[in-house]
């Protein structure tokens, strides 16, 4: 049996409110936005939600090392999706792809990021995310993380799992 293992912190935020913008019936006069967008995404060996930003160490890898067929790796999937104001929750869909491994998608998950709560700010919001893999390693080559907003794929991000015995 193969081990795998997925944290995940979701946290509401917004950013950039500028508070002498106004409103006309609930719809913000400079901005409109139809569908909810990846505003940006990073692979890091970790990242976490801290005071509604996000913390990263290593961030933006292309290339991780591991000691030995079988080992686990561990890395952290952060970013931000903006959405209108009036979106009662985001759908989004994260895939794992490994080197080397029977299984085409190691993983995937699918979530309902919820809006409730969230700050509002310039007619959207934004919604923080940070997911944590442990994922175990068969071969070398290059691993993918697809993530897909609204059943639409919004970005790939690649790494490189090269074999370093004695790293």
């Amino acid at each position: 049996a193969t081990l795998f293992s997925l944290h995940l912190m979701i946290f509401l935020r917004c950013s950039g409110s500028d508070p002498t913008h106004t409103q006309t019936q609930g719809v913000c006069n400079n901005f409109s936005m139809r569908k909810p967008e990846l505003d940006y995404a990073f692979l890091a060996s970790y990242a976490a939600i801290r005071g509604g930003s996000l913390t990263a160490l290593d961030a933006s890898f292309t290339v991780m090392a591991f000691q030995r067929m079988g080992s686990i790796v561990h890395f952290s999937l952060a970013g931000r999706i903006r959405a209108d104001e009036q979106a009662q929750s985001v759908p989004m869909r994260v895939e794992l792809f490994m080197p080397g491994d029977p299984i085409p998608v190691r993983a995937s998950i699918d979530i309902d990021l919820s809006t409730e709560g969230a700050a509002h700010y310039d007619g959207k919001l934004g919604l923080l995310f940070v997911l944590q893999f442990d994922a175990p390693v068969t071969a070398e080559g290059l691993c993918q993380v697809r993530i897909l907003i609204d059943n639409e794929e919004a970005r790939v991000l690649k790494f490189d799992a090269r074999l370093e015995p004695h790293k």
